[in-house]
């Protein structure tokens, strides 16, 4: 049905939103800019600083990122339950999926929170990789609408 097709584009666009962050949220570490912004929510109490050092900039993108594919992941998972999800593991893929963006971006407060602590890191890469896991797979058990 044409409401099958539009959860399977929401869980696609979940899944690459996810893998997009993921890989953004590499850059952050590995150009270590993780602490280039240490106060939550905001960063020197703006969302966004224009004309600020560019460091502080991938981090922040990193942030808005984050809600953008809180958004996303939350349309697929409820796109998913609205069309009526005909198996129960679909059902627990999307209903997991929203849960589980929110213990992600608690996570990530939570590494800044920590100074980067490892173990707390870890755990956010770790939530992230079960987010696009998460995604692939309910993007994959949607039905493919019918050729007309």
């Amino acid at each position: 049905s044409a409401s099958a097709g539009v959860a399977r584009r929401w869980a696609l666009g979940a899944a690459i939103a996810v893998y997009l962050q993921i890989v953004l949220g590499a850059v952050v570490r590995h150009t270590d800019v993780g602490l280039a912004c240490t106060d939550l929510p905001l960063c020197k109490g703006a969302l966004w600083l224009f004309g600020a050092d560019p460091r502080v900039q991938l981090h922040m993108a990193h942030r808005v990122g984050a809600l953008v594919v809180a958004g996303v992941v939350i349309a697929a998972a409820a796109q998913t339950l609205r069309v009526g999800a005909k198996d129960a593991f679909s059902r627990f893929l999307a209903c997991a999926l929203g849960g589980l963006v929110f213990v992600q971006i608690g996570l990530g407060l939570l590494s800044i929170h920590s100074a980067l602590e490892v173990v707390t890191v870890t755990a956010h890469l770790g939530a992230g990789a079960l987010l696009w896991g998460g995604a692939v797979a309910l993007w994959r058990r949607q039905p493919v609408a019918a050729a007309a």
